[in-house]
């Protein structure tokens, strides 16, 4: 079976556009994918056949939506070793603290060299601007009470003070990664949680069209690896019901401009699996069924080290690009 690795060139650098414009279908995939169909080479993948772990090559693990069933998987064996396992979103189900801190200690569990994580619409106590939108006597669904009493109940929760640091500090067995870039043995790994919005209590969330397109143009153009939530327009992004729900704002930022070796994301479920269109392999590597049982298993590739560097290096990982927000502020 042949590697997922593409040997395809990307672009020449002349006809790579410097930034993406938005689309006229920007509110309206089935439209968006109704138009561009013919014209896109979507190719469905089996999984790899994965040779004995060299030591050039990254063995990559690729998983998302575990929605607090991250221990099930690993009690079922089902989480193969490598050198990095990725998780794209949605680590926990309704968002509470309580669950985070759990994930973090079943991702304690794994022997993986290095562990990226970015958050998801379910993953509201990671998101800063949740809490902000509420004013002190409203009652925050995910957090089961009013927002004067956070202050407190995190303290209880996580021991830590918001006012002096972060709730992303529970997170201490992983990179996380929110608009911020890695490099692992020189393999350069873009995180990004943003989605479309469609109800209030989503958590990374902005309205389709401009803004979300202003969180697509931040990611740089020199991306091996692409970690976002959202699926693109048209590679496993169609829900139950037939509907394409991904982003064509995403699809045209992958394939005009950052064209990268894989993106690799999840939250539409029903998504699940590996796709190409000749550039880029797309993986959809959602763990939970439409019904929210752990049914999918992770999906794993390998990826070439560059030349000069060596799994053997100490440093392996490199905070390359990193912003974001100040630390939420309750």
């Amino acid at each position: 079976m042949k590697s997922l690795f593409h040997n395809t060139k990307r672009l020449k650098e002349e006809h790579k556009l410097e930034c993406v414009g938005l689309d006229d279908n920007s509110h309206n995939p089935e439209k968006g994918w109704e138009i561009r169909k013919e014209t896109q080479n979507v190719k469905i993948l089996d999984p790899e056949g994965l040779q004995p772990i060299s030591e050039d090559k990254l063995r990559i693990v690729c998983t998302s939506d575990t929605h607090e069933k991250l221990n099930t998987m690993i009690s079922r064996r089902m989480i193969p070793p490598g050198d990095v396992l990725i998780h794209t979103g949605d680590l926990t189900h309704e968002g509470y603290l309580h669950a985070l801190r759990e994930f973090d200690n079943e991702l304690g569990l794994l022997r993986h060299r290095v562990k990226l994580v970015i958050a998801g619409n379910h993953d509201h106590c990671l998101d800063r601007s949740m809490i902000q939108r509420y004013k002190d006597e409203d009652y925050i669904p995910y957090l089961g009470m009013v927002k004067s009493d956070v202050q407190g109940y995190v303290q209880r929760q996580t021991r830590l003070d918001l006012k002096a640091t972060d709730v992303k500090s529970i997170l201490r067995n992983c990179v996380y990664l929110e608009d911020s870039m890695v490099g692992v043995c020189g393999v350069k790994i873009y995180g990004t949680p943003w989605m479309e919005k469609y109800t209030k209590c989503v958590a990374f969330s902005v309205n389709r069209g401009e803004a979300l397109l202003k969180k697509w143009n931040s990611i740089p153009d020199n991306v091996d690896i692409l970690m976002t939530h959202t699926p693109p327009l048209g590679y496993g992004d169609k829900t139950h019901s037939g509907h394409h729900v991904g982003c064509v704002d995403l699809l045209n930022t992958i394939q005009r401009r950052v064209q990268p070796q894989y993106h690799i994301y999840g939250h539409i479920h029903e998504g699940y699996g590996i796709r190409s269109d000749g550039t880029t392999t797309f993986i959809n590597c959602a763990a939970c069924s439409r019904h929210y049982r752990p049914d999918n298993l992770p999906v794993v590739f390998d990826y070439p080290i560059p030349k000069r560097y060596r799994k053997s290096d100490q440093n392996w990982v490199k905070i390359i690009k990193e912003i974001g927000p100040p630390p939420i502020q309750v």
